[in-house]
């Protein structure tokens, strides 16, 4: 028998919990945060909800282009206005790849909750000095 998707990362990353062999979602939590993991049978896409509001939307929108540049993880809003990331990879990913895609997205989901943490607290964002040249 094969083991699903979202089992597969599980075991991937080690996690301590068993994600059930019938499911197509699961949240896995991490540090704190909840990972919410959805399974199409071709893909498995993380989603990490960003504790700010629609007020913050433009500021977070002028930081995702930036950040494009150096992630895969995509910043979205709902219909409701709630910001929040979201990252596929493939099924045939093999273990580690699949690894590597969950650290990268968590990495990814860090920088974003800080940034909102700066904005909630009033604070400028921290962003080290970069100049970008061709």
């Amino acid at each position: 028998m094969q083991i699903n998707l979202l089992a597969r990362l599980a075991e991937a990353i080690g996690y301590p919990d068993k994600v059930p062999d019938d499911v197509l979602s699961f949240v896995f939590r991490i540090d704190g945060a909840e990972i919410k993991a959805f399974s199409s049978g071709e893909s498995v896409r993380l989603v990490c909800e960003i504790d700010a509001g629609e007020d913050d939307l433009p500021a977070l929108a002028d930081w995702a282009v930036g950040r494009m540049l150096r992630e895969e993880a995509t910043l979205a809003a709902a219909p409701s206005g709630k910001p929040f990331l979201w990252q596929e990879a493939s099924a045939k990913a093999d273990g580690p790849s699949l690894r590597r895609f969950f650290e990268k997205f968590l990495d990814s989901c860090d920088w974003w909750r800080a940034r909102a943490e700066e904005k909630e607290s009033g604070g400028a964002p921290r962003f080290p000095s970069v100049m970008i040249r061709p």
